[in-house]
């Protein structure tokens, strides 16, 4: 444990004696192989909606969500039970400790003093974003309506327990919902790390200029595919773009080898080593190389994370699993523990995929005819068939390295087996960003990766 017990940790939302609060979770560990911990979570949630239709002078609406607490869990073979508090006082702490304790003496414990640091001031920053979309929408010599929604998410963390000494963590990123005001409902969406993981609510000017880009890109690209037609039902080749590439490896890739989905075709070990893609696919899940803003070295439950190869080279290396599942199979290990927040139980979760690069240019990629897929609105996985489906909010068609025309709703299905099979080129750059929100077991959390174009030859679209 920390060597001065009673310094606030290095993100400063709450001062208490960690070697005390060690001792406390000890105390409820009352067999061999219990393990006793406590979560203690800030989250503060900004939220600013703008329209095209509002004055200069008009404010933006904005709405501020702020919370804290702790949760108190005990893991005993393959049962767990938690308690949480919306809040940092420490008559509740003893209360959750007894309420889960499995057994646990009348003799009074130690009080423990939990201290919250104050809020940090509100920057004002978030509402200076909208501008620079419609400035930039501008530069893209286009004009049109739209509303936007922008939430400023700021969590930090700090894990304790008899054994554990984690790092605290912290995430800071942008989400936004913008959509083109014309009665269609197209609408646009996606995740934005920011540059700093400091405490605090500021947002920098080149995050700014960044986020007010890349949503009138997008928004752009919806409005000028407005008329388009959706494919016939056809066998094509598609192009991926590298952000469409990280929702597809995320549900054909991160769900089918996280170890409770896994787990149920069978023995978690004998996945290991099989040739689920083509050789061209390397792909690792490291919480560790993500974007500054959402960088973590340890998981939520006070595990250090560590670079766990997905596949390698096409055959499956180490699947995701939290602490439970790797106490259940000794060929997986720990680290991907996540949770939504502290009222939620831990599961095992991917955080940042990042897949290796390859050698092949863009042009090279469009080579033939095909599709090129850039926004993907929604992807699943089917558990027990295996079957993937990714929807693209629009595309174009290209032919020998030429975009062409644009085409609207496309759908690509198959079993993930079959689309992993078929990628036979990866391109020679990465993107690093937002995947989107994953809302598995009804756990809504944000995704990363950083991945290159990819090529899928002969593979099924549709129209929805």
């Amino acid at each position: 444990m920390p060597g001065n017990p009673r310094s606030p940790s290095a993100l400063s939302i709450i001062d208490f004696d960690h070697l005390r609060a060690a001792h406390l979770l000890a105390r409820i560990q009352s067999e061999p192989g219990m393990r006793a911990d406590a979560l203690f979570e800030r989250s503060h949630r900004e939220r600013l909606h703008w329209s095209t239709d509002q004055r200069p002078n008009d404010s933006p609406r904005q709405k501020i969500h702020r919370e804290q607490g702790f949760v108190v869990r005990l893991l005993a073979n393959d049962r767990s039970w938690q308690e949480s508090r919306d809040s940092f006082h420490g008559s509740d702490f003893d209360a959750a400790l007894r309420r889960v304790a499995r057994s646990l003496s009348s003799v009074p414990l130690p009080h423990l003093e939990l201290e919250s640091a104050a809020w940090p001031a509100l920057s004002g920053s978030l509402s200076r974003i909208p501008r620079r979309i419609e400035e930039a929408v501008r530069e893209r010599r286009a004009a049109f309506p739209f509303s936007v929604e922008l939430t400023h998410h700021r969590r930090d963390l700090l894990v304790v327990g008899p054994a554990i000494l984690a790092e605290p963590q912290s995430e800071n990123y942008v989400s936004f919902s913008a959509a083109i005001v014309d009665g269609t409902n197209r609408t646009v969406g996606g995740l934005f790390p920011l540059s700093s993981s400091e405490a605090g609510t500021a947002i920098g000017t080149q995050d700014r200029s960044s986020i007010g880009q890349h949503v009138a890109s997008l928004l752009v690209e919806r409005f000028r595919a407005r008329e388009a037609r959706p494919p016939h039902p056809e066998r094509a080749n598609v192009v991926l773009s590298p952000h469409a590439a990280a929702v597809f490896l995320h549900e054909a890739v991160a769900h089918a080898l996280e170890a409770d989905i896994l787990s149920a075709s069978g023995n978690l070990g004998d996945a290991i080593g099989l040739e689920l893609g083509a050789t061209s696919l390397s792909v690792l899940d490291d919480p560790n190389a993500a974007p500054v803003g959402v960088r973590r070295t340890h998981d939520d439950e006070g595990t250090p994370t560590k670079k766990r190869w997905l596949l390698r080279e096409g055959r499956v290396g180490q699947p995701i699993a939290d602490v439970a599942w790797s106490e259940r199979s000794a060929s997986v290990d720990p680290g991907c523990g996540r949770r939504a927040s502290r009222h939620e139980l831990a599961g095992p979760r991917s955080y940042f995929l990042d897949m290796l690069e390859g050698s092949t240019s863009n042009e090279a990629l469009l080579s033939g005819e095909g599709l090129w897929l850039d926004q993907i609105v929604r992807g699943s996985l089917e558990p027990i068939t295996g079957l993937v489906t990714l929807v693209a909010a629009c595309g174009r068609r290209f032919d020998n390295g030429s975009l062409g025309e644009r085409v609207g709703l496309t759908v690509v299905r198959g079993s993930l087996a079959d689309l992993l099979s078929s990628v036979s080129a990866v391109g020679a750059i990465r993107a690093e960003g937002g995947a989107g929100w994953c809302a598995k077991g009804g756990q809504r959390m944000p995704v990363w990766a950083r991945c290159p174009s990819l090529r899928l030859d002969q593979i099924q679209v549709q129209a929805p």
